[in-house]
């Protein structure tokens, strides 16, 4: 929208009132379109100047118009000071940092006093890798329900009736975020506590939307985790719609995880999805990241292909290499998958997903893996080409560029015992040229190049080259060329 409302506002009246028309602007949504590297980083592409226009010469002609608003911690401020909003019931606060966040609800009365008129409020916390601070502790009080939020936001959640939560995950422990928990019994985060500590306070809600993830981890004395039916008699009785979760014990550095979510499952990510999950249907989720000290084995990415039927963003992050690794000879489809992140995970992984015989990625645009399993699944690209998983994609690689180069370098300068066919000379010199013609840079943590028609991977080969450190130079082009000359 905001791409419309900068692009046909005061070209000519016709355009006016297209852009303008109440179909479009009663719904506005004041955040920008992200390319993939963008939503990558949650960074903001939205241009100051086109910011600037819109809330000093557009905002004010259509104020008295919007009934639902969204818009992102980058531009709330200058849109909240360009207008008031008197038909607003409905408001989305997206890609917001939790400090930043906590900020505008203490200091901002604009956005305090709109939130008073309100029936609908969602909430879009963007991820964070750093171990919270106390500020930062006392948002996820708010998220969470706990008693800091009705300080926090003075009562006026008394006329809210939908409310949609979404935060990625915290790292403080309970006592931190509400003091007064300090039971041998508070464990999982449940329906008891969520009805206890938040939801009673709130008598005009007719729809509660969420996802939480507990994990838990015991420093000193051991308690007994609540199982799985714990969980859902939990929520009997309470006003709960219908509600799904599922219980990993003694997971990978913790004691033990839970999930718990509404159904159904209304938002667009699903994070730390691990093998203990049970499946179901998610229309709406277009992003999901999957980890696990256990591994992933086919029958649950064909789970996964078949309850995440949209999916277009898959991270998996999981170093441990699969037991079963006779694949089935039906292939996985996703048929939306246009990204993939595979840095963080083992190289049977990435054989899984990148031959054609396991694995359809028809949409597959943007790859992100490991250097060294790049050079190991094609064999130091000298596997047949037809048989990998791709057409025209940008490879990312995330790691040092030459991290192996020196030894399959070394590898290729052997001898040779037969000569190749015509067939395959021709084969790695086209594959060669597509390569050297797609590296663009070079950079000290990452590397991307665009290729397509790579070629596949052998199971069964000799990974010694992992244990070779590489120069912090090399001339990557001048190897690729000596490699292939002496091939």
């Amino acid at each position: 929208m905001v791409d419309v409302l900068h692009s046909f506002v005061d070209v000519n009246q016709r355009f006016n009132q297209l852009a303008f028309d109440s179909l479009y602007i009663h719904d506005l949504n004041m955040t920008t379109i992200m390319d993939i590297s963008s939503l990558y980083d949650q960074t903001s592409l939205i241009d100051p100047k086109v910011l600037s226009r819109i809330c000093e010469k557009i905002l004010p002609q259509i104020h008295d118009q919007i009934y639902k608003l969204t818009v992102e911690e980058y531009s709330i401020n200058q849109i909240l000071l360009a207008s008031n909003y008197p038909k607003i019931y409905s408001l989305s606060l997206v890609n917001f940092q939790e400090v930043i966040f906590y900020q505008y609800l203490m200091d901002n009365l604009i956005l305090r006093n709109l939130i008073k008129q309100i029936t609908h409020l969602n909430i879009d916390i963007k991820e964070t890798t750093e171990h919270c601070s106390e500020i930062g502790s006392k948002i996820f009080a708010l998220i969470l329900s706990l008693f800091d939020c009705l300080y926090l936001l003075d009562g006026p959640l008394i006329c809210l009736s939908t409310l949609i939560i979404n935060v990625s995950s915290t790292f403080c422990p309970l006592q931190y975020i509400n003091p007064t928990v300090r039971r041998s019994d508070s464990t999982y985060i449940d329906g008891i506590q969520l009805y206890d500590q938040f939801l009673i306070y709130m008598t005009q809600l007719k729809k509660f939307t969420f996802s939480i993830k507990t994990m838990v981890l015991f420093r000193t004395v051991k308690v007994e985790l609540q199982s799985n039916e714990d969980i859902q008699r939990s929520f009997i009785g309470r006003g709960y719609q219908q509600v799904a979760s599922y219980v990993h014990p003694n997971a990978f550095s913790c004691d033990g995880k839970c999930h718990i979510y509404s159904l159904p499952y209304d938002f667009e990510y699903f994070f730390n999805l691990d093998n203990s999950f049970q499946g179901g249907m998610f229309n709406k989720v277009r992003q999901l990241k999957m980890s696990d000290a256990i591994p992933f084995e086919d029958n649950l990415f064909k789970l996964i292909s078949q309850n995440f039927p949209f999916l277009e963003f898959l991270y998996i992050s999981n170093d441990y290499p699969q037991k079963h690794n006779q694949h089935s000879s039906t292939s996985i489809i996703f048929p939306y998958l246009k990204f993939l992140d595979l840095k963080w995970a083992h190289i049977d992984y990435a054989e899984l997903f990148l031959l054609k015989k396991n694995m359809h990625l028809s949409r597959l645009s943007n790859l992100f893996m490991k250097y060294e399993s790049l050079i190991t699944i094609t064999n130091n690209f000298t596997n047949d080409a037809t048989q990998f998983n791709f057409g025209n994609f940008h490879l990312h690689i995330t790691a040092p560029f030459t991290s192996t180069f020196i030894a399959y370098h070394e590898t290729a300068t052997q001898p040779i015992s037969k000569s190749p066919s015509k067939n395959e000379s021709y084969t790695k010199q086209r594959y060669f040229q597509r390569l050297q013609k797609s590296l663009v840079r070079h950079r000290s943590r990452s590397s991307f190049y665009s290729s397509s028609n790579s070629p596949s991977s052998s199971r069964n080969r000799s990974r010694s080259h992992r244990q070779v450190k590489s120069p912090s130079r090399y001339n990557c082009s001048q190897r690729y060329s000596s490699f292939y000359q002496n091939r």
